[in-house]
C-alpha cells in the first residue's frame, strides 16, 4: 500500500470514528472493542513478544494463562492510548480535570517554587497521553517532548494537535533533537517517555524488575549538563476515565562525582520508580516492545 493511499486511509477512519465518539457514542464504543479484538487477534508477533518478556520477569511467579490475561490486557490499555488521539482532541481543560488526581504534588510544586527547570520522566505505563495533557495542562504549560512520527502527514498533525493543545511542544525524534535541545538550553521544561528498547549508547545499566537492563540516560544527561532536576512521574489508571498521577522523589545530578557513576545512579532511580508500577500493575504496562533486545543476544530471534 503506497504512502499516499495509506495517509488517506487513516484519515477516513480517523474521521469517521471521530464522528461516531461526539455524536454517535453507543456506536463509537462497541466498534472500538470490536476492532481492539481484531488487532490483538492480527499482532501475532507483538503477542510474541509479550510472552518472551513476561517470561524472562516472571518465569515461576504467573501461570501461562496468567501471562496471557496480563497480554490482553496490556493491548487494550495500548489501544486505549491510541485512543486517546479520538478522545482528547480538543478536549476543555476543565474536563481533563475531572479525569485526574494528583499524588505526592508537593515534589513538583516545591521544584518550581524553587526556581528549577523540571524533567518529568516517565514511560509507557497506564494512560500515558492523557500524562502528557495532564502535565502540559495542570503542572508546566512550557513542557517540550521527543516524538516518534507515524508514517502518516495526517496522523501526526493530529498528534501534535492533540499533545500541544495545552502549550506544550512535540519535535520528531529523527530530526528534531537539536530543536528540542536548544529549547530546553533556553527556558523550558520537559516531558520524556523513556522506557522503549535502549542502545547500549544511548543508556546505562541498572537492575530493571531483577534484571540488568540498559535504561535510557536523555534525562540524566539533561539534568547534569543544563541543571535539570528529575522527578519520574506516572500515571495509573483505575479505569477508561480515571486516573491517578503520581510524582517521586526528586532526582538531583551529583557533580561531583564521576560522570559515568552521576549517570547510573539517576538511571536507577528512574528505573526504581516504573518498576514499582509495573510490579503492582504489571498489566499496565507495554510489554508488547523489544525492551530487552540489546541486553540479551537473540532473545527475540524465533519471532
Amino acid at each position: 500500500m503506497g504512502l499516499k493511499v495509506k495517509n488517506i486511509l487513516f484519515a477516513i477512519i480517523y474521521l469517521k470514528l471521530s464522528f461516531f465518539y461526539k455524536y454517535l457514542p453507543f456506536i463509537y464504543y462497541p466498534i472500538m472493542a470490536f476492532i481492539s479484538k481484531i488487532l490483538f487477534i492480527l499482532v501475532k508477533k507483538r503477542r510474541k513478544i509479550a510472552k518472551i518478556n513476561l517470561d524472562y520477569i516472571y518465569a515461576g511467579k504467573y501461570s501461562d494463562k496468567e501471562k496471557e490475561d496480563i497480554i490482553l490486557k496490556s493491548f487494550n490499555n495500548y489501544m486505549f492510548a491510541l485512543r486517546s488521539f479520538i478522545e482528547n482532541y480538543n478536549l476543555p481543560k476543565r474536563e481533563l480535570e475531572k479525569r485526574i488526581s494528583f499524588k505526592n504534588k508537593e515534589i513538583v510544586d516545591k521544584a518550581f517554587k524553587d526556581g528549577r527547570r523540571v524533567i518529568i520522566a516517565s514511560g509507557h505505563f497506564g494512560h500515558w497521553e492523557t500524562l502528557i495533557l495532564a502535565t502540559t495542562a495542570f503542572i508546566t504549560n512550557r513542557g517540550a517532548g521527543i516524538a516518534q512520527y507515524t508514517d502518516s502527514p495526517f496522523m501526526n498533525k493530529i498528534m501534535h494537535k492533540v499533545r500541544e493543545q495545552f502549550g506544550g511542544f512535540v519535535f520528531d525524534r529523527h530530526n528534531g533533537l537539536i530543536k528540542f535541545l536548544k529549547m530546553l538550553k533556553d527556558k523550558d521544561d520537559a516531558v520524556l517517555i523513556l522506557d522503549q528498547k535502549v542502545r547500549v549508547e544511548s543508556g546505562v545499566k541498572v537492575d530493571f524488575l531483577g534484571k540488568p537492563t540498559y535504561y535510557m540516560n536523555t534525562a540524566s544527561l539533561m539534568a547534569r549538563k543544563y541543571n535539570f532536576v528529575i522527578i519520574p512521574t506516572y500515571i495509573n489508571t483505575i479505569n477508561e476515565k480515571e486516573h491517578i498521577i503520581e510524582f517521586h522523589e526528586a532526582i538531583e545530578s551529583d557533580k561531583n562525582k564521576r560522570k559515568e557513576d552521576d549517570y547510573k545512579e539517576m538511571c536507577q532511580k528512574q528505573a526504581s520508580a516504573l518498576e514499582k508500577h509495573i510490579i503492582k500493575d504489571p498489566h499496565l504496562w507495554h510489554w508488547m516492545h523489544k525492551k530487552w533486545e540489546y541486553d540479551i543476544k537473540g532473545m527475540y530471534e524465533k519471532i
